[in-house]
């Protein structure tokens, strides 16, 4: 059973136990399929890794392959905004990929 990050979590995907937040309030049964809206609403609650199925990490891994220019376009304008901050921080990163996620939904 892989542990991802959520940045790597993709729609579609399954997560084979029980997403929960601090409380142990499940945000996430375990065995349903993640939309992206959920994605948002995971990463909103501070979430940051997800256990999946073997066959969801798969899938994953095809998605990364089929990647396409426009968003990497994207990506480059957003990386200039950032320029100044510490990328490597776990919150720049959070931030970078939720407005990656919003601009590339526009």
């Amino acid at each position: 059973m892989p542990l991802i990050k959520l940045q790597d979590l993709k729609p579609g995907m399954i997560p084979v136990k029980d997403v929960m937040d601090r409380t142990g309030r499940v945000l996430l049964g375990a065995g349903k399929e993640v939309s992206s809206k959920q994605i948002k609403t995971l990463r909103a609650w501070g979430i940051t890794e997800v256990v999946v199925g073997e066959d969801s990490q798969a899938s994953d891994e095809d998605a990364k392959k089929g990647a396409g220019t426009p968003k990497g376009s994207l990506e480059k304008k957003l990386a200039e905004v950032f320029r100044f901050t510490d990328q490597r921080h776990p919150a720049i990163k959070e931030l970078f990929a939720s407005c990656l996620e919003r601009k590339s939904d526009t």
